[in-house]
């Protein structure tokens, strides 16, 4: 079987050792692209039988360009067909962030997310839907509602139910983190700390496939089964209708 080509992404820095894939977001600002390419790499990694974990590093200080800033908080509508188009534009960003969601919930991989630095926004929706998150302890978190505001219905439902949202600007350090359970382990920011990271977890790569996806379910939250009903049901027309009517 040909292995496949993970060297076709532009927002993703993609390195393959063995049977574990490592996925870099980039530094900067996050676009539209990066979500995009999140998906289609996902798909591919699903589907490549040599691939055991996979760990999403890098960039999680995950918001919006200035340019889609301003497309999602624009200046007030002027006519009925800006409003039809803004709607449009809102339905098909929450069936991207829907599908987001639903691809990282049911991936078929043990699911890694490894923090260092800030995380922030979509970043923090990620490591809540990831199976594990590691962090380097001079990683902030920041958990504030009104920072999650673009991750919508996922990062409320699953803030709320680890009971983690602040409605302050308060950064949670990595130990805070940890404590509350949204951190699994924490790392040493040295080199050597970090090295023996990979190292360890190219070792867990190697373990039978059967063991680590028993590993996986093991940690299966209680509410993913929940959540991916509720997202079910968000994208119904019955809700898109109720949403409407909210206008």
């Amino acid at each position: 079987m040909t292995s496949p080509n993970y060297n076709t992404f532009k927002q993703l820095q993609v390195e393959r050792r063995e049977r574990l894939l490592i996925i870099k977001f980039n530094d900067g600002e996050w676009q539209r692209r990066t979500i995009y390419e999140l998906l289609r790499i996902l798909d591919v990694a699903n589907g490549d039988a040599d691939v055991a974990i996979i760990v999403l590093t890098g960039n999680f200080e995950a918001g919006q360009s200035q340019s889609e800033e301003t497309t999602t908080h624009p200046a007030p509508a002027k006519d009925k067909d800006e409003v039809e188009a803004r709607e449009v534009q809102s339905r098909a960003s929450s069936f991207v962030m829907r599908s987001l969601a639903k691809k990282l919930l049911l991936n078929r991989k043990l699911l890694v997310s490894c923090v260092q630095g800030k995380c922030v926004g979509l970043g923090v929706t990620i490591c809540t839907l990831s199976d594990i998150v590691y962090a380097s302890r001079s990683s902030q978190f920041d958990l504030s509602l009104n920072k999650i505001d673009g991750s919508g219905l996922v990062g409320l439902w699953t803030l709320s139910h680890l009971k983690l949202a602040l409605e302050s600007g308060e950064l949670l350090d990595a130990h805070a983190a940890q404590n509350r359970g949204f951190v699994t382990g924490l790392l040493d920011d040295s080199q050597a700390g970090l090295a023996k990271f990979w190292q360890r977890l190219g070792e867990h790569s190697l373990l039978p496939i059967d063991s680590l996806m028993a590993t996986k379910r093991l940690l299966m939250h209680p509410w993913h089964e929940k959540l991916l009903e509720a997202l079910r049901e968000e994208g119904t027309p019955q809700a898109s209708a109720q949403r409407r009517g909210k206008l």
